[in-house]
């Protein structure tokens, strides 16, 4: 659900009103970026492998291998539950008040099943689910005025729902020859678009309706993972992607039509690999 903040209201003199209101309305507009990571993009999913940095790609097996290497997913040995949190903090002092990160905490719960296949296809093929969210909200988008103090880092960006759907295969399974296995999922983005429109209000200050809705855009991810003996060798791809910003506002201040039209791509990754390699 969307958890929108109280706008301050600002009176200005008559003479100011049309320019105030431009800045006003443009202000609504760059201060409502799409939602867009979340805190396992910032930090990582469970402890362990999220203090490996890239041999992740290499290590990582069952629910977690979800975001590290799809092809971790098929190189289990049993069906495989997951479930971690992470909480973060800080504390900024603005004019004697303590600013805090909206939402610091986070849980990750995830899946991974062999298909019930039998004969040669048996414990070969796997499923994976890995979803991380919070614990009441799919979504917060929150609108700040410029001179507000907040975490640009975090704000906006932790507060969202992942899902990671994983199918892995075990290409090859041997003593002699070592565990070869790939990868394959898709990334779910959650984002924000809609139309903003704007009037003076009796008092003649700026009066806004809002009305934004969650959107989404997927990314494929995959991966090859090779183990023989206490070598592994990780690779994994990650789609490029951006999350499209589209919003209108139409706004009438002073008697005069100000109306604004604004398309970003934010969050900007393009065409990723990564190589990890651990011994163990």
């Amino acid at each position: 659900m969307l958890q929108p903040r109280p706008i301050r209201v600002i009176r200005p003199p008559r003479g100011r009103a049309l320019v105030l209101g431009c800045v006003a309305a443009l202000s609504l507009l760059l201060a409502a970026p799409p939602a867009r990571a979340n805190s396992a993009e910032l930090f990582g999913v469970g402890s362990r492998y999220a203090g490996m940095g890239d041999a992740s790609t290499a290590l990582a097996t069952g629910p977690v291998a979800a975001f590290y290497n799809p092809a971790g997913v098929a190189n289990g040995r049993r069906p495989e539950f997951h479930f971690s949190s992470t909480a973060y903090a800080a504390w900024l002092k603005i004019r004697q008040e303590s600013v805090s990160i909206e939402n610091p905490f986070e849980f990750a719960v995830g899946l991974t099943v062999p298909v019930p296949f039998r004969g040669r296809l048996k414990d070969r093929v796997w499923i994976g689910l890995l979803l991380t969210a919070h614990p009441d909200i799919l979504g917060r988008v929150i609108s700040r005025l410029p001179t507000e103090p907040f975490y640009p880092y975090f704000d906006n960006r932790t507060q969202r729902l992942v899902v990671l759907p994983t199918l892995g295969f075990r290409l090859l399974d041997s003593k002699k020859y070592g565990r070869l296995t790939f990868g394959v999922g898709v990334n779910v983005f959650a984002g924000l678009e809609g139309v903003i429109v704007g009037t003076e209000g009796a008092s003649r200050s700026l009066e806004a309706r809002v009305n934004q809705s969650l959107g989404g855009i997927f990314a494929l991810t995959a991966g090859l993972r090779y183990s023989w003996r206490s070598l592994h060798i990780g690779l994994a791809f990650r789609q490029e992607f951006s999350m499209r910003f589209a919003t209108d506002s139409f706004n009438v201040v002073a008697g005069t039509d100000l109306d604004l039209s604004i398309a970003a791509d934010g969050l900007f990754t393009p065409h990723t690999f990564v190589l990890g390699v651990g011994y163990t």
